[in-house]
């Protein structure tokens, strides 16, 4: 991971939008909605990540029902291709490309988990040199891994919006009421890119995670699933640990996390159709 990455998180504070008091019942459920991922804390689990990733799953599906309102296309067919209507559609192509990474991110992790799992269910694993040899597989993806996230989130914090204003026209308002979606999409993408790989400094770096099992303290109690599997396999790769007597607990941990795995792929799929059905109904619009 790059040492000078920091700790994923939102990429700012999502900006209310307050559109007329007319508007369909639909805007004020799209409003509300964001309140509610807003407030989601960044604890990296896998159930917080799946309840978000659910959350803005379900932001879009009320986001496409209001972009088929005649008020709303009617109000987005008046905004010229201007400096905030080209940010919103340039910053709505690089999510649906941050969401098709995280999405093959998840499919490797996955595969490689069902790979490691398989593999630990083998008779042959108890042998020392056979598990080495799996866990080193599997800790080789991960390095891998790493660098795509370290990428990712770099590309993440560059993609605060340029041009957010002041409501004073229902056409502005409703172009904030965009940028908040899309800054919902970046904050939850962050959350999935952070449970996936914590970032780390350099006094943090797998070299330092070594020590730290070398000398038996504790796992980091903030880090997540994905995280703690690897301190773990760290521990038994280095012989901190004897890999038989943890083989039964190690294979229900990565069952369970291959499974959580598998269900933020299904949901990161169907956000990516999403993200390409919102970005189609915002081209039209303008475009008439």
């Amino acid at each position: 991971m790059a040492a000078n990455l920091e700790t994923c998180k939102s990429t700012g504070h999502l900006r209310s939008t307050s559109l007329p008091s007319s508007s369909h019942p639909l805007t004020t459920s799209v409003e509300e909605q964001l309140v509610h991922l807003r407030s989601s804390e960044a604890t990296p689990s896998a159930s917080l990540i799946s309840q978000k990733l659910g959350g803005l799953k379900h932001l879009y599906d009320r986001v496409e029902d209001w972009l088929q309102l005649p008020l709303t296309q009617e109000t987005l067919s008046k905004q010229n291709h201007g400096r905030g209507t080209d940010d919103l559609l340039e910053r709505s192509l690089r999510s649906l490309d941050i969401c098709g990474v995280l999405r093959e991110v998840l499919s490797l992790t996955k595969e490689r988990l069902g790979d490691l799992e398989s593999s630990l269910r083998r008779k042959s694993c108890v042998d020392s040199a056979s598990a080495e040899d799996i866990i080193d597989c599997y800790l080789t993806s991960r390095k891998k891994t790493r660098k795509i996230i370290s990428q990712t989130c770099k590309t993440l914090r560059k993609m605060n919006p340029r041009h957010v204003v002041n409501q004073v026209s229902p056409e502005e308002a409703t172009l904030n009421l965009l940028t908040g979606v899309d800054m919902a999409s970046i904050s939850v993408f962050e959350s999935l890119a952070c449970f996936l790989s914590r970032p780390r400094d350099r006094s943090n770096r797998w070299n330092s995670v070594k020590k730290v099992l070398s000398s038996k303290q504790v796992l980091c109690e903030d880090a997540g699933e994905v995280d703690q599997l690897d301190i773990e396999l760290l521990a038994l790769r280095s012989g901190c640990r004897d890999i038989n007597a943890q083989l039964h607990d190690l294979q229900k941990k990565v069952e369970a996390l291959e499974s959580s795995i598998s269900e933020m792929e299904e949901v990161s799929g169907s956000i990516f159709r999403c993200l390409v059905k919102a970005r189609v109904s915002i081209l039209n619009c303008l475009n008439n």
